[in-house]
């Protein structure tokens, strides 16, 4: 099956030449030119979309008010910003959203091919490994990889964002040792860049507010390295499907 992409872009010019140039190299493109009328595709056909490409500059609510309505509908389907906004505070903005990349206009469509390309074959098989596993126990933290939640001694759930999400799992896959920061920006992000270094130490500040709770876990900095998530002695971990 080819893979689908949601593609959020109010000129028709650009839009048009995107979109016949992404089918031309085998994706499937559904084009909507509001954010309104991407969400609602969004809420009916998620399952079928396997990236959303966003410009920001839409008229109305704006790319970035876009990536707050997509977490209402709680999906784990990665996205893009195609902008000509490519100041350092909008580039940081879109990033701690969650984004997987940042593309300013004009850009090459090559280079936006093959981002395209690395990012859905890089999110599809962990995709489809989350719909396996719904809940992985380490110590005294829950995590629930379908809603992009955790829950700290049987507490309340507490969400967390899909990219906070992403990196929680890697930390705890390996649990104990040290996770590089270029290791996190490559996975996750596909490239080492300041922009995207600068939105991952947001999401382990975040993630390392929400672990205060735990008894048993804790995400100690290695300095000029990365992280560790570190386990008390004793601790089990494990899943339930």
């Amino acid at each position: 099956m080819k893979p689908k992409i949601l593609f959020l872009e109010d000129s028709d010019d650009l839009g048009l030449v995107v979109k016949q140039l992404l089918e031309i190299n085998g994706f499937v493109v559904e084009r909507c030119t509001r954010a309104q009328a991407a969400y609602e595709y969004l809420a009916k056909f998620h399952a079928e979309i396997d990236l959303i490409v966003i410009d920001v500059g839409l008229p109305g609510i704006d790319g970035f008010q876009f990536t707050e309505m997509l977490r209402q509908l709680n999906t784990p389907i990665p996205f893009i910003y195609l902008t000509a906004r490519a100041e350092k505070d909008d580039r940081i903005r879109g990033l701690k959203y969650g984004a997987s990349d940042y593309i300013t206009k004009p850009f090459d469509i090559e280079e936006l091919l093959l981002r395209v390309r690395n990012i859905i074959q890089w999110q599809r098989p962990r995709r489809d490994t989350e719909t396996k596993t719904d809940e992985l126990v380490l110590g005294d933290l829950t995590f629930f990889s379908r809603d992009y939640a955790v829950s700290i001694k049987g507490a309340s759930k507490e969400m967390l964002t899909r990219r906070e999400a992403e990196v929680l799992a890697h930390l705890i896959r390996f649990a104990d040792r040290i996770v590089k920061k270029d290791e996190l920006l490559l996975e996750y992000w596909g490239s080492i860049d300041y922009f995207k270094g600068r939105s991952l130490d947001t999401y382990i500040g975040r993630l390392k507010k929400v672990l205060q709770k735990s008894d048993v876990l804790t995400i100690e900095n290695r300095y000029g390295v990365g992280w560790a998530l570190t386990v008390k002695a004793g601790s089990t971990v494990g899943s339930r499907p």
